[in-house]
């Protein structure tokens, strides 16, 4: 069944991917050429002018690059203030030295990791030289990481290489060659030097949980604890999240494909009470976190959650969906939550649970669907009322220009056909009309 999801079809894949991304190139080339001016990082650039090689404007965009990038941000903030880099923006580094620069060079050692897999993926040789400490441990993007701790306790001249092909080299004149496989991606025997990722590779995408990387795992970007185990990973990868993934394929064949377009690194998080969420950052485009439970439609509804707001945060990185004067306070009612949001969000949530009530009413027409999972005709109705009550706040209180009010009314439209799709019993509408009624009851002090 093709496109049965609609929703998530309103905007375009690829129309999104390219402006977001055009922005970030934008982004990248200012904060690049930003860096390279500032006076406490000229120093370290001098020392080492190969650190301008990685400093590359064409790197693509990635999670990995945009983590980097919204870190360095903040760290050219705290260099012009001449005060240090705040805990956030540097808490991935693992600060080895008393050195004033060793905080710039360990932030372009991520730098560095990024490039050298961006390189790789390009299969486009390199060679360069640096006369440095090197960290403990070095990223190497999507390879993982090797342990130099044998060889990171003094300044040494570093040979680095690419073949072009599959070999990496680390030499100097004192260690032998550390050859890195760049076509290994996972190995059953532990190597002692390089700890891998778990790359995926999906009939419809590639997607990689990096349990290894420091930056990506930050938790100031969750909201919940990350769970690290590369055992525990892989095991939830193959028993929960491949098997959620298969379930939407069945109802929308191109759905899963376009999603992990959006979506290339995903990280579970550790889910002990009853409630569970899942999460995106606006800041690193391309990483989601999905709660670490066991029940696969659970995280089909997560992950098809978040590729939703992945594909809404790129579109809108680019273009306003809303009047410049339409009101930005977060003082308006969500049938979803406990707290007040902005109409923004208000627009997020009924395009994300629209796409999500479909999904249920699709569930709800299959006679091979275990009930266990919960009623899908109650989830689609619910889901599809917050989404109508979301629109109908947002046409109350907000201006939104043309490209809104196209996607609202496709919202809006589609929300109504999937309670159509599953013909609730009044058993059913009862149901769903009492938890609306409680919830909004709850909040009435806010505008609705």
């Amino acid at each position: 069944m093709k496109n049965s999801i609609s929703t998530f079809y309103v905007l375009d894949t690829q129309e999104a991917l390219d402006a977001s991304s055009h922005v970030f190139k934008i982004q990248l080339e200012y904060i690049i050429d930003t860096l390279k001016e500032n006076s406490r990082v000229k120093p370290v650039l001098d020392k080492n002018p190969c650190f301008n090689t990685i400093l590359d404007k064409n790197i693509d965009d990635n999670p990995r690059i945009r983590f980097w990038l919204t870190c360095t941000k903040e760290f050219i903030k705290s260099l012009n203030s001449d005060i240090d880099p705040s805990p956030s923006s540097i808490s991935c580094l693992f600060v080895d030295s008393l050195d004033p620069d060793r905080v710039i060079e360990l932030h372009l050692f991520e730098l560095l990791g990024i490039w050298i897999d961006f390189m790789i993926n390009k299969n486009e040789p390199f060679r360069f030289s640096l006369k440095i400490k090197m960290p403990e441990n070095l990223k190497l993007g999507s390879l993982g990481k090797i342990n130099l701790s044998d060889h990171s306790k003094e300044i040494l001249v570093w040979n680095i290489s690419f073949n072009g092909n599959d070999t990496l080299e680390f030499s100097t004149s004192d260690t032998d060659t550390i050859k890195v496989e760049t076509q290994l991606k996972h190995s059953l025997n532990p190597e002692n030097f390089r700890d891998f990722s778990i790359v995926t590779d999906h009939s419809k995408g590639v997607f990689e949980i990096p349990v290894h990387d420091n930056a990506l795992c930050e938790p100031y970007y969750a909201n919940g604890a990350i769970i690290r185990s590369k055992s525990a990973c892989e095991r939830w990868c193959q028993e929960v999240l491949i098997p959620a993934m298969n379930i939407l394929d069945e109802i929308d064949e191109g759905i899963v494909s376009e999603s992990l377009s959006l979506v290339t690194i995903i990280l579970p998080l550790h889910s002990g009470s009853i409630g569970f969420g899942s999460a995106s950052s606006e800041d690193i485009l391309g990483l989601i976190y999905l709660p670490g439970v066991d029940t696969k439609y659970d995280i089909a509804e997560c992950f098809l959650h978040e590729a939703l707001h992945q594909k809404l945060f790129r579109i809108e990185s680019a273009v306003n969906l809303f009047e410049d004067h339409s009101p930005m306070e977060e003082e308006y009612y969500s049938p979803w939550r406990i707290d007040p949001r902005p109409l923004r969000m208000l627009l997020h949530g009924s395009f994300v649970f629209t796409a999500v009530a479909e999904m249920w009413a699709m569930f709800a027409n299959n006679p091979d669907y275990d009930h266990s999972n919960g009623d899908p005709a109650f989830l689609t109705l619910l889901r599809a009322q917050q989404s109508i009550k979301a629109i109908d706040i947002i046409r109350k209180y907000g201006n939104l220009n043309q490209l809104g009010k196209n996607l609202s009314n496709s919202i809006y439209d589609n929300a109504f056909s999937a309670i159509e799709r599953v013909n609730p019993s009044k058993g059913v509408s009862q149901d769903v009309a009492t938890q609306l009624k409680d919830h909004n009851e709850k909040y009435i002090t806010y505008l609705q």
